[in-house]
C-alpha cells in the first residue's frame, strides 16, 4: 500500500514539474512580448523629446532613463553617460557597443534588437528629421514583429503544453 502511494506522489510530481516547465516557456514568451511594448513606448518618448521639447541625445537618453524600468533603464543612463564623458567617439560607434546590454540583459530577440542598430545612422546627425523618420521607420517594423508574436503565441504555448504533458506521461509510464 505504501509503494503504491509512493508511486501515485511520484506521478503527480512528474506531471506537476513538467507543467511548471511548460508555464515558464510561456512566461518568457509573454515577456518578450512585454518588452516589445516597452520598447515601442520608449521609441516614441523618444521622437516627442526629439521632435517636440529640441532636446539633445544625452538629454533625451537621460530623461528617458528615468522614466522607463529595466533593462531599458540601464541601457539609456549608459547610452547617456557614454555620450557625454567619450566626446571623441562617434554617436554610431556608442550606439552599436551600448546595445550589447540589450543583449545581455533583455528578452529580445536578435531582430528586434538588428532593429534599433538601424537608428544607429540616423539618429546621431545634425538632421533631426532623418532620425525622426528613422524611429517611425523602426516603430513601424516593431509592431510588426508584435502583431506577428501575439499571433504565434497561442500556438506556442499550446506546443509546450502539450509536449511537457507528453513527456511528463511519458516519464510516468517508465517508471510504472
Amino acid at each position: 500500500m505504501m509503494g503504491l502511494t509512493l508511486k501515485l506522489a511520484g506521478m503527480v510530481f512528474v506531471v506537476g514539474s513538467s507543467l511548471c516547465y511548460a508555464r515558464e516557456c510561456s512566461n518568457a514568451l509573454e515577456l518578450r512580448m512585454i518588452q516589445l511594448r516597452q520598447l515601442y513606448s520608449i521609441l516614441i518618448q523618444l521622437k516627442s523629446e526629439l521632435k517636440y521639447m529640441n532636446s539633445t541625445l544625452p538629454e533625451c537618453f537621460h530623461n528617458l532613463s528615468c522614466h522607463i524600468e529595466e533593462p531599458f533603464a540601464k541601457w539609456m543612463n549608459q547610452l547617456a553617460l557614454s555620450m557625454e564623458n567619450e566626446r571623441n567617439k562617434s554617436f554610431d560607434v556608442i550606439w552599436s557597443e551600448k546595445l550589447g546590454c540589450l543583449y545581455e540583459d533583455s528578452v529580445l530577440e536578435d531582430k528586434d534588437i538588428e532593429l534599433l542598430k538601424e537608428l544607429k545612422d540616423k539618429l546621431g546627425t545634425a538632421d533631426a528629421d532623418a532620425g525622426i523618420k528613422a524611429i517611425d521607420y523602426v516603430l513601424v517594423r516593431l509592431e510588426e514583429n508584435r502583431d506577428f508574436l501575439k499571433n504565434e503565441i497561442r500556438g506556442k504555448q499550446k506546443v509546450t503544453l502539450s509536449i511537457s504533458l507528453f513527456a511528463g506521461f511519458m516519464v510516468v509510464i517508465l517508471l510504472m
